[in-house]
């Protein structure tokens, strides 16, 4: 799909981010239970600067692994897990312009993800029209939208140009923002035709399920839920676990340029005569026809980068930086039906397993 020579040299110049992205993924693996997929759908939305949905009931840490994202790569200062307080200790927490998070109703305003207007300022000597957003949401750089189909139209109209664009339009103007990666959560997934638009903008979707009911599966997740709720990061075995990424987001701002620079250059081209374009055809037509997604272009145009990211990662977790022939392979084809459904599908999804060896 993706020229060889373009993939090597993606490779060797960012040996050290997909190192540290591949870090990240283990030390979430060991924080969370059965969370695999979650965690490698948050890794690659935090490579591509995509959207991703977590969609299950409550209870699933939806919220947690993110917060935990956002920690481990300095966004967020680590939290004391359970640790109560005494009255006389009650303090506030402290807030951080770098992430946003909100937990959305229908009856909340779009000041409160925007900044509300400063009304000393309008009754001052010389009166001006002035928003207080320094803590608002086009001022961060993580954004997690809890519940984010609750919202009101006025709230979904403004979120699908923020999230595609990186733009706000207010009182005429438009502006940039700084946000990197955008989350939301959702207890259910939408099918009213006004939430179809804000849906379609979270290219990566994974759903989480509870736990089975079955002693081993069971014990895993109270003794590793224990640990992440009462002693954060306890779980870990290894002192290169307790470590921290930093610079992780301005390292991946910056291969993602690279990508664009590749691309532009022509030295990151679309092998037009692959094979994998068949089967690529393939699965996008059985989706289609078993209405679990449209298969926009949109969609399938950035699915292309989501599955070369997820092929330097898988190299990178094989220790290989100096591969022979590197390609995009069957396995990378199937983050399409992992990811990038409408409608969650694990039959489709293991039909191409085993016609892949993959099973």
């Amino acid at each position: 799909m993706f020229n060889g020579k373009g993939i090597q040299q993606l490779l060797k110049a960012n040996e050290e981010v997909l190192s540290d992205l591949v870090a990240l993924e283990a030390i979430l693996n060991h924080r969370f239970a059965n969370m695999e997929e979650a965690i490698r759908c948050l890794i690659l939305s935090a490579a591509s600067g995509e959207a991703m949905l977590l969609v299950g009931p409550p209870g699933t840490a939806k919220s947690r692994l993110i917060r935990v994202f956002c920690m481990l790569t300095n966004i967020l200062e680590d939290d004391a897990g359970g640790t109560i307080l005494l009255k006389s200790e009650l303090r506030e927490i402290k807030r951080d312009s770098k992430y946003f998070t909100y937990l959305l109703t229908q009856f909340t305003e779009p000041a409160e993800l925007f900044g509300y207007f400063d009304i000393a300022a309008l009754t001052g000597a010389q009166p001006e029209l002035k928003k207080l957003d320094d803590h608002a949401m086009q001022r961060a750089r993580i954004v997690f939208l809890d519940e984010v189909f609750n919202a009101s139209s006025a709230i979904l109209n403004a979120l699908l140009t923020f999230m595609n664009e990186r733009e706000i339009h207010d009182r005429g103007k438009i502006y940039r923002t700084p946000v990197q990666n955008v989350f939301g959560a959702t207890n259910f997934v939408p099918d009213g035709a006004e939430l179809v638009g804000i849906y379609d903008r979270f290219l990566l979707r994974c759903r989480l399920e509870n736990e089975v009911a079955q002693p081993e599966s069971l014990a895993r997740l109270v003794k590793m839920g224990w640990t992440e709720t009462y002693a954060p990061g306890r779980v870990l075995e290894r002192d290169d676990r307790l470590r921290n990424f930093p610079n992780l987001l301005d390292d991946l701002l910056e291969m993602q340029g690279q990508i664009g620079i590749l691309a532009k250059k022509d030295e990151l081209t679309i092998e037009t005569g692959s094979k994998l374009f068949g089967e690529l055809a393939d699965i996008v037509q059985q989706a289609r026809d078993q209405e679990l997604t449209d298969g926009s272009n949109r969609r399938v145009i950035k699915f292309a980068r989501i599955m070369l990211l997820n092929r330097l990662l898988t190299y990178a977790s094989e220790g290989k930086f100096e591969v022979r022939s590197p390609a995009v392979t069957e396995e990378d084809l199937l983050l399409l039906v992992r990811f990038g459904l409408d409608r969650p599908d694990q039959t489709l999804f293991r039909t191409y397993q085993k016609k892949f060896g993959l099973a």
